[in-house]
């Protein structure tokens, strides 16, 4: 296991594979699960649980710790503070944020493409929150957030370790880019909303424990109102503001099918 992770951390290190230290941390909280799950010491092979129990982290922003780190966005500047927002409203991986192109979104539609994946390219709903995020970033580049490179071409970015050091410093809250997929997780488990919804607006593996949980395809379109609900409640707890979207009980048509539009909107 060691060796994957360690292929993996050397091949993370340009523009075109910074996605790869997503993929890292990842692999390596799946292959320590399954090893667990399966009774096996990873030093001696003997049957053993307890040396390798997960210890997720499970820091993200909250009602006390919010609106301060909010606030210190503006001490960035326009790209950091949008990528930062982006991650927080989208819940996606920061990798594939620092790798998305001018033409993977549609703003008319509030949509998104990620190519930069675990999986195939994925479409995904962008939120109005997420949308105006980066809707006023320049557009003269191909990328949406663009860096200078060495070699005096304009790549994606590749770092954001700037940008998080700044906001520490600012409001005295820590946080990481994981902590916004963490948070946005959260808010829709708190939510009430599917784990199959969860997973798929934040582009997580579907179950493969689970073959019902295969059979739920979902349109971006069809995505959306989830998404925009669980960006209302986030931007409340950020702004101190009232939610817009309201919990509604799940409507059943006359067939039992679930309308999930109704689970999701006011």
């Amino acid at each position: 296991m060691g060796l994957v992770i360690g292929w993996i951390s050397r091949l993370a290190v340009s523009p075109e594979t910074c996605f790869l230290r997503d993929i890292k941390n990842e692999v390596s909280d799946h292959l320590h699960v399954q090893t667990w799950k399966r009774g096996i010491c990873g030093h001696c092979g003997a049957g053993q649980h307890e040396w390798n129990k997960i210890q997720r982290k499970k820091r993200r922003l909250d009602a006390t710790s919010a609106q301060a780190w909010f606030k210190a966005l503006e001490a960035l500047s326009d790209r950091d503070r949008a990528i930062c927002l982006l991650v927080t409203y989208t819940g996606m991986r920061v990798g594939e944020a620092m790798q998305l192109r001018w033409e993977d979104v549609d703003l008319k539609l509030g949509t998104l493409v990620l190519h930069q994946t675990k999986t195939d390219p994925v479409s995904l709903p962008l939120s109005r929150q997420a949308k105006s995020a980066i809707i006023d970033l320049p557009k003269d580049t191909d990328w949406i957030f663009p860096a200078l490179r060495r070699d005096g071409e304009i790549g994606p970015i590749t770092q954001v370790a700037t940008a998080i050091a700044n906001l520490k410093t600012v409001s005295g809250v820590q946080w990481s880019p994981h902590d916004a997929r963490r948070g946005f997780i959260s808010m829709s488990y708190k939510l009430g909303m599917p784990e199959s919804i969860s997973r798929r607006l934040t582009n997580h593996a579907t179950r493969t424990d689970d073959a019902h949980d295969g059979y739920a395809q979902m349109t971006s379109s069809e995505l959306a109102p989830f998404a925009q609900r669980i960006a209302d409640h986030l931007e409340s707890m950020l702004t101190g503001s009232t939610v817009v979207t309201q919990l509604q009980p799940v409507e059943r048509t006359d067939n039992t099918d679930v309308n999930l539009s109704a689970a999701a909107t006011a």
